[in-house]
């Protein structure tokens, strides 16, 4: 079945994440404003969350209403199917993107969702789920922009951007999707030498190395959102796992990288060699401006 996603990023990488989504398959791609709306069934939805190097949160709508004040949000909210999203056992959290003027403090919107949850949960099964901020079994994604609410499931969880292999940041780690999407824009294949002469702790060349070898963006993730919907297809979801698969080495790969401080220079080293790309990826200790 056929079902409508959003997925977001970071301003300025609309263009690149819209294409990679097309790549992967998806259909009807609109891009806006830091997200694009895109079609695909539930296949695609766990490609994207596993691969996907441009996107920051993958979600599925669940509701999209107009409210006139808290009290219409929390009548609104409890008349939608939360039976069918969650139950009673599961526990669950709320990233909540507030941006109007019906409420005086961001989070109170939150709160107020949360109750109207709860609330009908208890009154449909006599119970209610519990919240867990840090590891809940499901993640709702709450924007409110003046009078329009969105409610969302997130696929992934916590952000892409978590990789989830830089063991040393230094002092301005370089958010990897931004360095994903940068590697994109400059229009780099692996056919062309990359150079990176203030590598850091090596995020672009890592980015660019695992993208040339076909390594999913999320393999080191230990739990995806989506297994804790109560629509999860395990099958489904084994086989894109055994489907993505590591390419060879593409020929002519070269990936340099240097830096002035060797210390930061040495950090990159471990980051890289964390991840089995000692071999690809060469690093030195170099001032680009001598």
């Amino acid at each position: 079945m056929i079902r409508d996603y959003i997925a977001t990023t970071l301003g300025g990488l609309e263009g690149v994440m819209a294409q990679e989504l097309q790549e992967l398959g998806a259909t009807d791609v609109e891009p806006g404003s830091r997200m694009a709306k895109f079609k695909g069934d539930v296949a695609l939805l766990y490609k994207v969350a596993y691969t996907a190097r441009t996107i920051l949160r993958v979600l599925e709508p669940l509701a999209s209403f107009q409210i006139q004040n808290e009290r219409d949000l929390y009548w609104k909210v409890f008349d939608l199917p939360w039976r069918k999203v969650l139950g009673p056992d599961q526990t669950f959290a709320i990233t909540g993107v507030i941006n109007s003027r019906l409420f005086a403090h961001t989070n109170y919107p939150s709160l107020v969702v949360k109750d109207a949850l709860c609330d009908r949960i208890r009154k449909d099964v006599g119970r209610r789920p519990d919240v867990n901020r840090d590891e809940p079994d499901i993640r709702i994604n709450l924007h409110i922009f003046e009078d329009q609410v969105d409610i969302s499931l997130d696929a992934v969880g916590s952000s892409m951007h978590m990789r989830g292999y830089r063991r040393y940041q230094g002092l301005a780690p370089l958010n990897e999707v931004l360095a994903a999407g940068l590697v994109r824009l400059s229009g780099w294949t692996p056919a062309i030498p990359l150079w990176d002469p203030m590598c850091g702790s090596g995020t672009i060349l890592t980015e660019a190395a695992e993208w040339a070898i076909g390594r999913p963006s999320q393999i080191r993730r230990g739990r995806f959102g989506f297994q804790g919907w109560i629509d999860f297809e395990p099958g489904i979801w084994r086989t894109i796992k055994l489907g993505e698969k590591e390419t060879t080495i593409p020929e002519g790969l070269e990936l340099f990288g240097s830096d002035e401080n060797e210390d930061v220079i040495d950090g990159a080293r471990k980051n890289i060699r964390g991840v089995g790309l000692g071999d690809i990826i060469m690093t030195e200790v170099s001032d680009f401006f001598l």
